[in-house]
């Protein structure tokens, strides 16, 4: 038998259920993109070419293979082992696996593909990727169609032109019209919003006041948006490259107060880089070049957050030992600002938090930080706790709280694993993404910022309410001009909106509704909000940062 990844081939004439004598020798399509091995294949007769959905190992499955089928039959199976496939990708290379099962729509000259953690279908172009013009598949962008969660299969109806695909975490079969959405008809099709390509974009922060998204990369570079000229009601400036200022080592996060005009980025080096918005924004850059640095304790610096109401700086640190609790540095921004840069050298203070400390955010109305911690020992599929940081006793001016352990809040299951925080101050809300494992319906935790915050911890010890959202919640940003709570659905491709009016501490009328969800980028991570602009923002798997209306 096979040795080798790939697809096998028998000669149906010596290999059925009566004659066995071929059973022995089948020919073997390899493919070496394909450790895992292959999870399903379908025949195209018209075009005599084999498509395979890689599966997926220790790297996504995130291609399609296409063979020649001319040389590789019941005639010449030996002449498989020199076929070489052309490669569809169906998704970005980071994302989760996602090829999982196919079919060909011959008729529509067309190849479904189940993208598993997407929860879509791709529809590949047979016309353009198939055995007699390989080279061709790479060049592919297959459109996608939307199914329920989690799509383990599909099958097709040739003769109503109807496809069916078996969905896991909603437990329910989607039922899809392949004439609206195939090769050459794309109006059924899903349609993602216009995106921007930059190189690996991370956090984002939108700066309304100065007309600019702050964008952390790959490289040592935070990229600039010019929201006035990019945003969901104007694309022209979309097409042009943005602007970008240098920054430390592996930025990481991104956060603005408006009250002193100032950009603060985390950088990998465990520094927090220090920007003037009014003379480096989207427009000019003429300030850029005279950015401070504000040295971080530890190796590196990761989420950050400020109040500006007592211009306190607060920054996730990592622990030095990978199985002890992460820290918080807490630091002035009355120094060290884009006016004032004289205590940029100040020796930040610090404050333990829980493990795996991945988001923060402060409610200045309470002078509280609520810090999601994702991690916990022992156990390796996720944390379920928020810590509560008194900001009346730890901040620039007073520190005095700082040595002293924060409030903790239970969210629920070990495996809840929240991964961003966002806070409505109108109605004393805390919004957790909570990813949920991955391997199901994500929640959001409602929490009541009145009965747990620095002065009254009464309802700390209360597991707080859930919504239901998309699958992989994972980022969460609040629109107080809309009075709504987004949240990246990291594995479906979606964003999930929750009516804050309706759905909050107070007011749980919509919270147990099934919440709207809009098209965004592959992979949709880090997100972002330009109220001024009505545009949400985010950064995806794929490389791009996807431009979204607002939802009024």
């Amino acid at each position: 038998m096979a040795t080798v990844p790939g697809v096998a081939a028998f000669d149906a004439r010596t290999c059925n259920a009566t004659v066995l004598t071929g059973c022995g020798h089948p020919g073997i399509l390899p493919d070496p993109q394909a450790p895992a091995g292959v999870n399903a294949v379908s025949v195209d007769s018209a075009n005599n070419t084999i498509y395979a959905a890689r599966a997926s190992s220790t790297i996504p499955g995130n291609t399609i293979s296409a063979f020649d089928g001319r040389r590789c039959n019941a005639d010449d199976l030996a002449g498989c082992a020199a076929e070489k496939p052309g490669t569809v990708t169906v998704a970005p290379p980071d994302a989760f696996e996602v090829a999982f099962w196919l079919v060909v729509d011959a008729p529509l000259h067309t190849v479904y593909v189940v993208n598993q953690k997407d929860d879509t279908l791709s529809a590949l172009d047979t016309n353009v990727c198939n055995g007699s013009q390989l080279a061709a598949c790479a060049r592919l962008q297959p459109p996608t169609i939307h199914t329920g969660e989690d799509p383990e299969s599909v099958a097709l109806d040739p003769g109503t032109q109807t496809l069916y695909t078996a969905n896991q975490v909603t437990n329910d079969v989607s039922v899809i019209d392949a004439a609206r959405c195939n090769a050459t008809i794309t109006r059924g099709c899903r349609q993602p919003p216009p995106a921007i390509a930059l190189p690996g974009p991370g956090s984002l922060a939108a700066d309304p006041a100065a007309g600019t998204v702050y964008v952390t990369t790959g490289s040592n570079a935070v990229p600039m948006i010019n929201s006035r000229t990019c945003n969901a009601r104007r694309l022209a400036g979309c097409t042009r490259t943005p602007a970008q200022v240098r920054v430390g080592s592996g930025p990481a996060d991104v956060t603005v107060n408006p009250q002193t005009h100032t950009v603060y980025v985390t950088n990998s080096d465990a520094s927090i880089t220090v920007l003037d918005d009014r003379t480096c924004n989207a427009t000019t850059t003429r300030g850029c070049q005279n950015a401070r640095t504000l040295q971080l304790p530890g190796h590196q610096a990761q989420a950050i957050a400020v109040n500006p109401a007592t211009d306190t700086i607060y920054a996730i640190i990592p622990p030095g030992n990978p199985y002890g609790p992460s820290t918080v540095s807490v630091s002035d921004g009355a120094t060290c600002n884009a006016t004032d840069t004289t205590g940029c050298g100040q020796a930040p203070h610090t404050v333990t938090v829980g493990f795996g400390a991945s988001a923060l955010a402060v409610n200045a109305r309470t002078d509280t930080i609520y810090v999601a911690n994702s991690d916990q020992p022992g156990n390796p599929l996720g944390g379920n706790t928020v810590s509560v940081i008194d900001g009346t006793t730890c901040n620039a001016a007073n520190t005095t709280g700082c040595g002293r352990p924060p409030r903790t809040i239970t969210l629920g299951p070990v495996y809840t694993t929240p991964g961003g925080v966002a806070v409505d101050q109108a109605t004393d809300t805390i919004y957790v993404a909570d990813l949920q494992n991955g391997e199901g319906s994500g929640t959001v935790s409602v929490i009541n910022g009145a009965t747990c915050n620095a002065i009254t911890t009464t309802g700390c010890g209360h597991t707080p309410p859930t919504v239901t959202v998309g699958f992989g919640p994972s980022a969460i940003a609040f629109d107080p001009a809309n009075r709504t709570v987004a949240v990246t659905n990291l594995e479906d491709t979606s964003i999930s909106i929750i009516n804050a009016a309706t759905c909050n501490a107070t007011i749980t009328t919509s919270c147990h509704s099934p919440q709207p969800k809009i098209p965004a980028g592959r992979v949709p991570s880090a997100i972002t909000i330009d109220p001024a602009a009505r545009t949400i923002y985010t950064s995806n798997g794929d490389g791009t940062v996807s431009i979204i209306p607002a939802v009024r």
